[in-house]
């Protein structure tokens, strides 16, 4: 069963470096657009990928945040990071 605080928790698997770090600043800028307070980050190495988790205060934060985000599917992001499996790539990040 998930835990309160990982309801509150967003998490990306399978990203490349490069995506983790666009990631982070697309999500920082949404996150200075809503006036909210900065969420805790933790990025984890798992082989050649990185498996990216943003704890926020509350789900509305979540929603607000990736609200602004709209290339990247809301199925995409998983609110239980013991079950998230998310293939790699964002949309803006395809050339």
């Amino acid at each position: 069963m998930a835990r309160a605080e990982d309801m509150r928790a967003i998490v990306m698997k399978e990203l490349s470096i490069s995506e983790m770090e666009g990631l982070i600043v697309r999500v920082w800028i949404a996150v200075e657009a809503c006036g909210i307070r900065s969420p805790t980050i933790s990025a984890v190495p798992q082989s050649a990928t990185w498996t990216i988790r943003f704890q926020f205060d509350s789900d509305e934060d979540i929603d607000r945040v990736t609200g602004k985000l709209p290339d990247v599917p809301r199925s995409d992001w998983r609110r239980d990071a013991e079950q998230s499996t998310v293939g790699g790539g964002l949309a803006s990040d395809a050339k």
